[in-house]
């Protein structure tokens, strides 16, 4: 029997699966390790509980497979989050600094003055947020002496959680494109560290580990899982968007976790945004052309259904959220945005807070818990409304699909999404009676099943579509 292992490293746990070389779960052990919050804008992880929920896991898991018939491993991880460590004893030097984290700001503002890397930082792709690595390396340097003492006998290595990972099963130090193309240190057209960033924050190359393809042999673990070697390694959401096999130009995933994260296959085009989108790159196959990718990011979205559980005890399990979520409920002009790290696409704004907006006197609000539904559904409405001004850089369909309200209009935005085209909803604003608009964007080949699945399920719906061309543009093609 032939199986295949996977590390899926995240946010709040981390798991490890084994699948069939048909690609079926065969086993599978997840661990939740510990979330750090020294303030308010902090958050940290601790490298070595990372290392060790990762361990627990598999050794759960070769407790029912016998290691013999694991013939490779991947590793898909939490990008971005930022991990300083010394090359001689491979202790960690700090806790790692994670994607949320936004302790960083006034270094980013220091960059966004910085008149010297204004062009470098464009061929990132990327904005200047405290998202990215860039500024938590910086940090880590002006403020940790064992990090300053380290940088100074050249015995530092930064990485981010694939890097450690990786280091921690072979001991080298590598990363892939996916992962190096969320530090605001990579070229996206070079697939290379940019020096010129490197040389203006005074940060040697040999401090950062070296850039392979998403599939490439990284070697043989030689700890834990010894023998096997690591073919694999993919950020999370671009493993998200190669596991739903979204190989082609215009190909979509949008997936919920912590946060919700929507990317679009560009092929072998760099798309630069003018609609708060990140350009980034989707995988790199062996010696195959790099794929690159549109992002659009909300960092909370389940984190906001774990704050209800753990914070407000308003729930006592997450599933009890999707129950409400579903009931016919009035919100009362409630409104709630869970800014708990700023917001990201499109605003990139990491001084905004979490807010509770009352638009009304509130006198029929059902359930309090219906205010997180809405505040998910809006934060995914306007990642796709972003979508929808930079579909035409790919040449995508906009189909407009006008309908009466009602369980008909949500039933068809369901099937749509479950589907995977991207659709958003807007419900008779500024237009007379209850008349619902939905905007979907798909690839032309797809155009068919969604005039099928609204012929099926609203057959008194009106639809217009509109083809796009490649070669016009709301976003700047290289």
């Amino acid at each position: 029997m032939e199986y295949f292992g996977a590390i899926d490293q995240g946010t709040t746990s981390s798991r490890f699966i084994v699948f069939d070389n048909k690609g079926n779960i065969v086993e599978q052990h997840q661990e939740e390790f510990t979330q750090y919050f020294p303030d308010e804008y902090s958050v940290e992880h601790n490298p070595e509980e990372i290392w060790i929920s990762v361990v627990n896991c598999i050794n759960e898991v070769l407790k029912k497979i016998n290691i013999n018939d694991i013939k490779s491993i991947g590793i898909s991880n939490q990008r971005e989050t930022t991990v300083a460590w010394s090359k001689s004893t491979g202790k960690p030097l700090f806790n790692a600094i994670v994607w949320q984290d936004t302790r960083t700001q006034s270094i980013c503002d220091d960059i966004s003055n910085n008149k010297n890397v204004k062009e470098d930082i464009k061929r990132t792709g990327l904005p200047i947020a405290t998202y990215f690595s860039l500024s938590k390396i910086l940090w880590l340097i002006d403020n940790v002496s064992e990090v300053q003492s380290s940088l100074e006998k050249d015995d530092l290595i930064f990485g981010t959680v694939d890097s450690w990972l990786i280091y921690k099963l072979n001991g080298t130090f590598q990363t892939d494109v996916t992962n190096a193309s969320r530090t605001l240190l990579f070229d996206l057209d070079s697939l290379n560290w940019n020096d010129n960033l490197l040389n203006e924050f005074n940060i040697p190359t040999n401090s950062l580990p070296i850039i392979k393809p998403s599939l490439h042999n990284y070697g043989e673990c030689k700890s834990i899982l010894e023998g096997i070697p690591i073919t694999a390694v993919l950020g999370d959401q671009q493993a998200s968007l190669f596991g739903q096999h979204c190989f082609n130009k215009g190909e979509v995933k949008n997936t919920y976790g912590t946060g919700c994260f929507a990317l679009t296959n560009t092929g072998d085009d760099i798309i630069y945004s003018n609609n708060g989108l990140l350009t980034t790159v989707a995988y790199k196959y062996g010696e195959r052309n790099v794929k690159y990718a549109l992002e659009g990011s909300v960092a909370i979205a389940g984190a906001a259904v774990q704050w209800l559980r753990d914070n407000l005890n308003l729930i006592e399990t997450s599933e009890q959220i999707e129950s409400c979520a579903l009931e016919d409920k009035n919100n009362g002009g409630v409104y709630f945005v869970p800014a708990f790290s700023g917001l990201f696409s499109p605003h990139w704004d990491e001084t905004a807070r979490g807010v509770l907006a009352i638009s009304q006197v509130i006198k029929d609000l059902d359930d309090p818990l219906l205010i997180i539904g809405y505040a998910l559904g809006f934060a995914a409405g306007t990642i796709s409304g972003s979508y929808i001004e930079s579909s035409i850089a790919i040449g995508d369909v906009v189909v407009r699909i006008f309908l009466q309200k009602g369980k008909n209009s949500d039933s068809l935005t369901k099937e749509l999404r479950s589907n995977g085209f991207g659709v958003t909803v807007l419900n008779g604003e500024g237009m007379e009676g209850e008349v619902s608009i939905a905007w979907c964007v798909t690839p032309r080949k797809q155009v068919k099943k969604v005039l099928s699945i609204v012929s099926e399920i609203s057959p008194n719906a009106y639809v217009t579509t509109e083809a796009t061309s490649p070669t016009y543009l709301t976003d700047n093609k290289k």
